[in-house]
């Protein structure tokens, strides 16, 4: 069925059995900070980058007809403190792949801002060592930077030894969204509950702006 109209768009044909089941999902955009906080239900949101994928596809054709002259990009915000559990926990570095669009209004530490100061709109960076025996035991500075800011304005895959029995581990960013853990109070109004997802999602890039005014 057709969301907006409810009109049927296809029947199954005889005999099969189809499932169909209609969710709505609650969401708050946050204009200054341009984030999307959308509301899991229960485990019944879809996979992250299934989510990604749909915002594209439905937003993609509006950009480009109100706003011909811009990117659109939508990036999946993780959760940093795996990827700090990951940066810890590792023995050594196989290989690092990360990729970032720089936003539009956020600061950057100082090398990635000297980027974006000189137009430069996506960074892609892999980084792996020579042969199969050999690990990087950190990552250089530069790098670890990347990869962090990754977490907000793009996307990160690592392979990696862990300490503990030497396995070969491999992390994504986009399997670790970032949660904002909020439920709505006893005779809460659902505007209410909006203004608090607001809060903590603007309370977010308050952390990140002190993370970067220190870097």
């Amino acid at each position: 069925d057709d969301l907006y109209s409810n009109k049927k768009l296809f029947q199954a044909s005889p005999g099969t059995f189809p499932v169909a089941n209609r969710f709505s999902f609650d969401y708050v955009f946050d204009y200054k900070t341009h984030r999307l906080a959308v509301a899991e239900l229960s485990g019944r949101l879809p996979k992250p980058w299934i989510c990604n994928d749909a915002l594209l596809f439905f937003l993609a054709p509006v950009a480009a007809s109100l706003f011909p002259d811009y990117v659109l990009t939508v990036n999946i915000v993780s959760d940093p403190t795996e990827l700090q559990s990951v940066l810890s926990s590792a023995e050594g570095f196989k290989s690092v792949s990360a990729t970032l669009t720089f936003p539009n209004g956020h600061r950057l530490g100082r090398q990635l801002q000297e980027l974006k100061d000189n137009n430069v709109h996506h960074l892609k960076v892999d980084a792996s060592t020579e042969s199969k025996d050999s690990v990087m035991p950190n990552l250089p500075g530069f790098l670890k930077e990347i990869v962090e800011a990754s977490t907000d304005y793009g996307k990160t895959s690592i392979t990696y030894i862990k300490k503990e029995g030497g396995r070969l581990c491999r992390y994504i960013t986009s399997k670790y969204p970032l949660k904002i853990q909020l439920r709505m109070k006893k005779g809460e109004q659902p505007a209410e509950m909006r203004r608090r997802v607001i809060q903590a999602v603007r309370s977010l890039r308050e952390t990140d702006a002190e993370e970067h005014d220190n870097v």
